[in-house]
């Protein structure tokens, strides 16, 4: 009699390896390439899908605004403790770069009050830009079912690295002062 495996007994059993994966901050580049690239089970286009979402005074913030720019479109909440180990990196990232045309870009997956946010976000003095994020954005930029996730998108748009948990701070540097020059 042949056995079957049930699809919900394969994800409960590697659910704890891939939390362990991204608690440990395991990151990965992803070169450019056509149409779409992966990182883990994450797929991700390789130019990044325009948007436009509300910031948190409630005014519209675009991609067309960054155009040019070199980007880093990260994915966090208010309660994920990778999310929130990260930042300090972005902000001395933001601090480095900003005058050479880095844009960090917060886009905040929280389901909580904007209010909420926001007061997180001046409690932790983020020198960036902070969106609400919502279910569209999260699939344009490849579905993917847990944070931080992060892509770097050069001056054209296109998606040069993207990653999962936490990268080294020396690596996520080194990746955007090449796009930089």
């Amino acid at each position: 009699m042949k056995r079957s495996i049930h699809p919900g007994r394969i994800s409960c059993a590697v659910l704890p390896l891939v939390l362990g994966l991204v608690l440990a901050g395991c990151a990965r580049d992803v070169p450019p390439s056509p149409g779409l690239n992966t990182v883990g089970d994450l797929a991700v286009p390789s130019l990044a899908a325009s948007w436009t979402l509300r910031d948190l005074d409630g005014n519209e913030v675009s991609s067309e605004r960054f155009k040019g720019k070199v980007v880093v479109l990260d994915f966090w909440a208010t309660w994920c403790v990778p999310c929130v180990e990260e930042m300090p990196t972005y902000i001395a990232l933001q601090e480095k770069y900003r005058d050479q045309g880095l844009e960090i870009v917060g886009v905040s997956m929280d389901r909580r009050p904007v209010a909420d946010v926001k007061r997180f976000v001046e409690e932790k003095r983020l020198n960036y830009t902070v969106v609400m994020g919502d279910e569209p954005m999260r699939l344009r930029f490849g579905g993917f079912e847990q944070i931080p996730v992060a892509y770097l998108i050069d001056r054209e748009g296109v998606i040069r690295h993207a990653k999962m948990g936490i990268a080294d701070p020396d690596d996520y540097d080194r990746w955007i002062r090449s796009l930089l020059q």
